[in-house]
């Protein structure tokens, strides 16, 4: 049966739309198609994607470096706590003792000697053998990488290779001067302590402090002897670093760990005698000073009387 005899009627229908398609393709045919042509973007509209582009990253650069700052300083942080550990570890093996600081005047610079906590000058050393060497190496569990602050870039001198050590110890805790250091430089005095249970104030007094990149030489860390008597701090030799936004971190002898904001940059290039330049300047000073031996030694000298 085919489907003129099922559907009466349907082959005109068939038919009829057969016809009107292929009529509709000759129209089709002679009709010229018309192409969508894609709207590129005008100069005015890159230049406002331009402008939005460099609005968003002026307020987003700004954050991600504070972010990339603080993480420096909190992987610094860490390193200070390490050293505060491995100083604890020290002392438990050596009857109390602090980490020695065996420091010579050599050829206008102090590096520090053998039995020292480590050895050499941060500014010269062109190898990490002097870290190796020192006597806390071992305790840090012989991590080079753990002496040199991640937001610390400088330069070893003379060379371009990074330096290997960012930090320093408070001379105040077990200092000695060796080798034929002038006696203008050998500023061991009364204040001074060699072992942990004559520090009296341990949660504030600082123990390692990461230092300027201008004033870091040996592994002890100092400031000229202060006249208290005339409410004068002394002067600058090395100086703490203000690479953390301003800020510079400090372990102390008690094991916590904290960044102090300064109130004046820390430009000093050479570890020298060095005036502080102003009055924030001075005021720096003067906390660092309140946090060490030499100040509660003064303040027990005087009856509770600081400068």
């Amino acid at each position: 049966m085919t489907f003129s005899e099922l559907f009466p009627g349907s082959a005109g229908i068939r038919a009829g739309g057969l016809l009107c398609s292929r009529r509709t393709r000759r129209q089709d045919a002679g009709v010229p198609r018309k192409r969508v042509r894609m709207r590129g973007f005008t100069l005015i509209e890159l230049l406002v994607v331009i402008a939005i582009i460099a609005i968003l990253a002026g307020m987003l650069l700004p954050a991600l470096s504070k972010a990339k700052s603080k993480a420096a300083s909190a992987a610094c942080q860490n390193n200070l706590m390490q050293f505060q550990r491995a100083s604890e570890m020290y002392q438990g093996d050596h009857d109390g003792r602090f980490p020695e600081i065996r420091d010579a005047y050599v050829s206008g610079q102090f590096t520090s000697s053998v039995g020292s906590w480590v050895l050499g000058n941060a500014k010269t050393d062109r190898t990490d053998e002097n870290i190796r060497r020192g006597t806390l190496f071992s305790y840090m569990g012989n991590a080079v990488r753990s002496y040199r602050c991640p937001a610390d870039n400088s330069k070893v001198n003379g060379t371009n290779l990074v330096r290997f050590r960012s930090y320093q110890r408070n001379t105040t805790l077990g200092l000695y001067i060796v080798g034929n250091t002038p006696a203008s430089l050998q500023t061991i005095e009364p204040d001074m302590i060699w072992k942990d249970i004559h520090a009296r104030h341990p949660s504030e007094i600082f123990s390692f402090v990461d230092v300027s990149e201008g004033s870091i030489d040996s592994g002890g860390f100092g400031t000229s002897i202060p006249d208290l008597k005339n409410k004068n701090p002394g002067r600058w030799w090395n100086q703490p670093t203000d690479r953390h936004g301003g800020s510079g971190n400090l372990s102390f002898i008690d094991g916590h760990v904290e960044g102090h904001p300064w109130l004046y940059q820390k430009r000093v290039r050479q570890p020298s005698s060095t005036a502080p330049v102003n009055e924030a300047d001075l005021k720096d000073l003067w906390w660092l000073l309140k946090h060490t031996t030499y100040w509660f030694w003064w303040m027990e000298q005087n009856n509770g009387k600081g400068g």
